[in-house]
């Protein structure tokens, strides 16, 4: 539908999420961020900074803050503001992590936590406009290989920084950083197929699988788990 309104080359969807109740965010395989005003059924914008397919979108709404990642490793940050006619967003940084299909998050300060499935390392990356700047090991590879926690399905780093949510297909495991010890391993009976961590990280909700198929949500208070 979006080719169709520009009149150009065809893109496929692959991630979208919604800014707002009325914006929704969406990534393409060819590297372009699209912004739909689903109230109007309109293209209220267009940015393209990747260069490869966008594989992920989060939108911190405490933080008016959007990440994007691609298949090739580089993890850009957005703001956007709300204005009368809709919202807007503007480029902010972006970085090269080198890792392919990477799994991103943002934490306090403008940083990006990093995992990579293929090595098992989270790694937080200071002051994004700053390539050269050190990087920060948070969880080493031999850690991940000790807690089994590689070829997750997603994860989510704690906005204090004090836990990584690592998600398996029938396991989520709690990572004390940034020791990189597993702290809790809770075992789920059903396949998980999906995780999502509430804006207020007191909860979690769980998209799972049972044998027969079926599928269904759960939703699980964070604190009582940890």
């Amino acid at each position: 539908y979006i080719s169709k309104c520009r009149d150009d080359e065809m893109y496929e969807c692959s991630a979208c999420a919604f800014a707002d109740k009325r914006n929704l965010l969406i990534g393409c395989t060819k590297g372009r961020l699209f912004l739909w005003d689903t109230a109007n059924n309109t293209l209220a914008g267009m940015e393209r900074i990747h260069k490869q397919d966008i594989t992920a979108i989060h939108v911190y709404r405490k933080w008016d803050t959007i990440l994007t990642a691609d298949c090739g490793g580089t993890i850009a940050i957005w703001q956007y503001r709300e204005e009368h006619s809709g919202i807007s967003i503007r480029f902010i940084s972006s970085l090269d992590t080198q890792k392919t299909n990477p799994m991103a998050q943002m934490v306090p300060g403008n940083r990006a936590a990093v995992f990579c499935n293929d090595t098992g390392e989270l790694t937080v990356y200071n002051n994004c406009p700053d390539r050269h700047t050190a990087v920060q090991t948070r969880l080493s590879a031999e850690a991940a290989e000790k807690n089994h926690i590689r070829h997750v399905l997603s994860m989510y780093v704690t906005a204090d920084q004090s836990r990584l949510v690592v998600c398996r297909p029938n396991q989520i495991d709690f990572i004390r950083l940034p020791e990189g010890n597993a702290v809790l391993e809770y075992e789920m009976y059903d396949e998980i197929k999906e995780m999502a961590v509430y804006d207020d990280e007191t909860k979690m909700r769980l998209t799972m699988k049972d044998r027969s198929g079926y599928e269904y949500e759960e939703t699980y208070e964070i604190a009582g788990l940890t």
